[in-house]
């Protein structure tokens, strides 16, 4: 009776720990679903730059009120500083484009493509870790890259205003985005892996305010914050707080808890709640030939993620 009762306990607490990781990867889901809405509608009063800054700012602000408490009791890693440089390089640059975006195309459109950075992490973790190389004989992993491509392709290629530069400058933005989104994600992993999620997305953070600040100061236009009404500021806290601080903070903890596979996938299907929210708001449509290649775009990136099962120790 014993033994029953032990593994009882234990299907409870892994029920639990599921439940909660299942929670948090949706509550994920929405969070990252609606921060490009806020991103678009901040187009109008603020230029790419001061909102960069203002929403990481105010994530940081709020990720600092919660990282004081482990500062104080020592149980943050002082080492964190040191490692966190490297992996805000990426980062920098990757707000910049992610942010800029908005500025040249439609939220769903900037999320789709976005979703190619799953390709980019698995063909940069194949040279930076030796134990990822086996990915090149993954026949699973050549048809995610085909499939993924050839979304990406057909997304682009029917969208109406194709040969529009605007709309190029946009495009351009996303998949430099998406490279650097997989530049950062692998370089968290090679630099940040034995740190605590936390505390490691904290001091990333406070250095990309910190660049974001310099790049603003550079070329923004720092007036304009007097300019926003309450309204907008709201939109601001809004997004830093959803999108950034609590978004990636519940992403780190479904990923504690499950590992990073069924969360990644579960995020794919983001294109989608974004498209609904901006066809809502800003009137956003796709054609259903562009929809039809985002649909295999996006089921190229889960048969990516899924190729990393190949890596498994045998």
């Amino acid at each position: 009776m014993a033994w029953m009762s032990a593994g009882f306990k234990k299907e409870t607490t892994w029920s639990r720990h599921y439940g909660a990781a299942v929670a948090a990867t949706l509550a994920t889901l929405i969070c990252w679903s609606i921060g490009p809405i806020f991103i678009k509608a901040l187009t109008n009063c603020l230029d790419s730059f001061m909102q960069n800054l203002l929403r990481y700012a105010f994530a940081c602000c709020l990720l600092a009120a919660g990282q004081m408490a482990r500062i104080r009791s020592g149980r943050f890693e002082r080492q964190v500083w040191r490692k966190a440089i490297v992996p805000a390089i990426p980062n920098v640059l990757m707000q910049t484009c992610w942010a800029a975006a908005f500025y040249y195309a439609q939220p769903g459109l900037v999320s789709m493509l976005s979703k190619t950075s799953v390709i980019w992490v698995a063909m940069l973790s194949m040279i930076m870790f030796q134990e990822d190389r086996r990915l090149a004989s993954s026949l699973r992993f050549w048809s995610a890259l085909c499939m993924a491509a050839i979304g990406a392709f057909g997304v682009l290629y029917f969208k109406p205003d194709f040969a529009a530069s605007a709309s190029w400058l946009g495009i351009v933005l996303i998949l430099l985005e998406a490279i650097f989104s997989g530049a950062y994600t692998v370089s968290i992993k090679r630099y940040l892996s034995s740190v605590a999620s936390s505390s490691a997305f904290f001091a990333v953070s406070l250095y990309t305010t910190l660049a974001l600040a310099i790049l603003a100061t550079a070329f923004g236009r720092p007036g304009q914050v007097l300019e926003l009404t309450w309204l907008q500021w709201s939109y601001v806290g809004m997004s830093s707080a959803l999108a950034i601080a609590l978004g990636h903070t519940l992403y780190y903890a479904a990923i504690k808890r499950i590992g990073p596979t069924i969360p990644a996938l579960v995020i794919l299907a983001q294109p989608f709640g974004v498209l609904v929210l901006s066809w809502v708001v800003f009137g956003e449509r796709m054609t259903l030939v562009q929809m039809i290649f985002g649909v295999v775009l996006l089921v190229g990136a889960a048969i990516g993620i899924w190729s990393r099962t190949d890596l498994a120790p045998e």
